[in-house]
């Protein structure tokens, strides 16, 4: 045996049955501690205290828990695979996903090297700085800079009615959409075209799952504060969720509201929740603004559903290269990484070990899963 235990950070997810009975049945149950649901301050005194974080996840968009991971010196091993090489650099230990003795090779090699935690632990504390708030700002300001000039002088101003149904709704995905969203969309006929209104004033409107207790709900959240930081003005629009994903994050509430008064709208629904947003927004929304969508995705290809969303937009941002690069084999619009802007996530030293019913006398690490 090793003098470690290992954390398995999350609540349940859908289909665990069958990980939860390997967990009953292993012979080192007893070294392996399910923490349930955990806060973020919690979360964070298990980045803490671990002597490694382990990511073996098979597909990301992005990546954010071994950033996360680094901030608090944790090393990291993480898979090879997806965005997860363009995020970690080379500050991780990377491993095969589905091979289990490659998994067990990465922890081994960086649990029993002092050396080797600390040299990678120095790595990520640089990797980390390419995601600084004030770059991440940067970035976002002179593309959004960018297209408000565009927009002043007028370029790209005017596009067909025929074109936009066209892109709109496609034959080969006519028929998987709701015969109601169809019907929406066929109002775009006889509009005249989409002309880039210049009575809005200069700005971004926000539209997304901003309170969401998920993924692209935190997502959301950091692109908000990138915005916040880079000094443009900008509004909130929150798109419910249907469904059991709780809501609960009210972080942004100051900045939400219905209006969008704003020239450009970046719109941070996914193209399989854009269908529903649009029976919540309105095509108002879209009219006489230049359409920007912020898109996540965790493989190579895009599936056939997309293609209507992604002529919808004037262009769109990702957080990785891995993204935008699965994202150009499908359009001709210009498509921008913008990496996320994390914040060092603040400590509570009541969360020690002993919180958590973890020995004092043992290295630990963690695992992190997506239910």
């Amino acid at each position: 045996g090793i003098p470690h235990q290992l954390v398995l950070a999350g609540g349940m997810g859908w289909r665990t049955e069958e990980f939860q009975r390997a967990v009953s049945a292993s012979r080192w149950k007893d070294q392996i501690i399910l923490t349930g649901y955990v806060s973020g301050a919690e979360k964070n005194a298990l980045y803490r205290y671990a002597d490694a974080f382990v990511f073996p996840s098979l597909y990301e968009g992005f990546g954010i828990p071994p950033l996360e991971a680094m901030s608090f010196g944790c090393p990291v091993v993480c898979s090879d695979a997806a965005s997860l090489p363009e995020v970690v650099g080379e500050a991780g230990v990377y491993v095969k996903p589905e091979d289990v003795s490659s998994i067990a090779q990465g922890i081994w090699s960086v649990i029993y090297s002092p050396e080797h935690r600390e040299t990678l632990a120095e790595k990520g504390r640089e990797q980390i700085q390419k995601f600084s708030w004030e770059q991440s700002a940067k970035e976002l300001t002179g593309i959004c800079r960018e297209v408000l000039s565009i927009l002043r002088t007028g370029g790209g101003i005017r596009t067909g009615v025929k074109n936009i149904l066209k892109s709109l709704i496609p034959f080969e995905t006519r028929q998987k959409l709701k015969k109601d969203s169809v019907i929406l969309f066929s109002k775009l006929k006889g509009s005249g075209g989409i002309e880039r209104s210049l009575s809005h004033a200069s700005g971004v409107n926000l539209i997304g799952y901003i309170r969401g207790d998920f993924g692209l709900g935190e997502s959301c959240r950091l692109v908000a504060d990138g915005l916040s930081r880079s000094g443009i003005p900008f509004s909130v629009r929150n798109i419910s969720v249907h469904g059991d994903a709780p809501e609960t994050n009210d972080t942004w509430r100051a900045f939400e509201q219905d209006a969008l008064p704003y020239r450009i709208n970046l719109i941070h629904l996914n193209p399989d929740g854009l269908q529903a947003g649009v029976w919540k927004l309105g095509l108002g929304t879209f009219r006489g603004r230049y359409n920007i969508g912020f898109f996540l995705w965790e493989q190579p290809e895009l599936p056939d559903a997309w293609m209507p969303a992604l002529r919808l937009m004037d262009e769109i941002w990702t957080p990785s290269e891995f993204i935008s690069n699965a994202i150009r084999k499908y359009t001709e619009k210009p498509v921008y990484t913008m990496p996320y802007g994390l914040p060092i996530p603040p400590t509570d030293d009541r969360f020690d070990r002993a919180y958590f019913g973890l020995p004092e006398d043992l290295c630990l690490f963690l695992i992190s899963y997506d239910g």
